[in-house]
């Protein structure tokens, strides 16, 4: 991004996805993104990008998207880097079936990929883009640590069966937001869950620490994104980090 300091900066910030259940991995995503923006004047929600009260800025447009893809395209105010962007399919589907969205994305091309469907969606549409990696992998830039430890982190392991969600939702925001094909991320959830032992030695499990990405919404901005940058101290200071992600 430019040094022009008249232009505002902003950076994503995630707060009410997954029916209440925050996700710290999308704003991992965006500590990486914050990584190449020399400051941040302001945050816009990832779900919220159509807002009319956005001012003039600047906005690496990275991660997943969406949980609200009725919200696009973007405010013309926002001018938008799209790099590492992941699109959901079901969420595909709606973006672009949408002309408006289709020009806005060609308007604003070539579109950097995080994997290589969303290349594929977008170019069957005339869109171009190429696979630019997942934006997480520059987080040596500002996160490398030479301080390590013997710490071993287990990072969401098996989050399908994770009963502990159900205690993070908002059921009042899932009453208002449906259709609830969401939910289906709780399938595993009245199962057994597969036993870690089965797949890593006991001597390791006994002297690991298990930690969770999924945390509820009641969190602030700010607090959300120290736990993010917490974590990623954490990891890069790590011996070992095991996670299904």
């Amino acid at each position: 991004m430019t040094s022009n300091k008249s232009v505002k900066r902003a950076l994503m910030k995630h707060s009410h996805n997954n029916y209440g259940v925050v996700n710290i991995g999308d704003h991992i995503q965006s500590c990486a993104a914050e990584q190449f923006i020399s400051n941040v004047d302001f945050y816009i929600d990832r779900d919220q990008l159509n807002s009319p009260d956005i001012v003039p800025c600047k906005l690496i447009v990275n991660g997943w998207f969406t949980d609200a893809p009725q919200n696009w395209p973007l405010n013309p105010n926002i001018e938008p880097l799209f790099i590492s962007f992941h699109l959901q399919p079901t969420s595909a589907e709606v973006i672009l079936a949408d002309k408006k969205n289709i020009e806005y994305l060609k308007k604003h091309s070539p579109i950097g990929c995080r994997d290589y469907k969303t290349v594929e969606l977008l170019e069957q549409k005339g869109i171009e883009a190429y696979f630019s990696f997942c934006l997480t992998t520059t987080l040596g830039k500002n996160y490398k640590s030479d301080n390590k430890t013997d710490n071993i982190y287990f990072v969401d392991l098996f989050y399908t069966y994770d009963k502990s969600v159900f205690t993070k939702i908002n059921w009042l925001s899932m009453l208002k937001l449906p259709p609830y094909k969401k939910l289906k991320k709780l399938k595993n959830y009245f199962s057994k869950p597969p036993s870690i032992a089965d797949y890593i030695p006991s001597e390791i499990i006994s002297i690991s620490t298990t930690l969770k990405h999924f945390v509820d919404n009641n969190k602030t901005n700010e607090e959300l994104y120290d736990l993010a940058k917490g974590y990623l101290k954490k990891y890069a200071e790590a011996k070992l980090v095991v996670t299904s992600r």
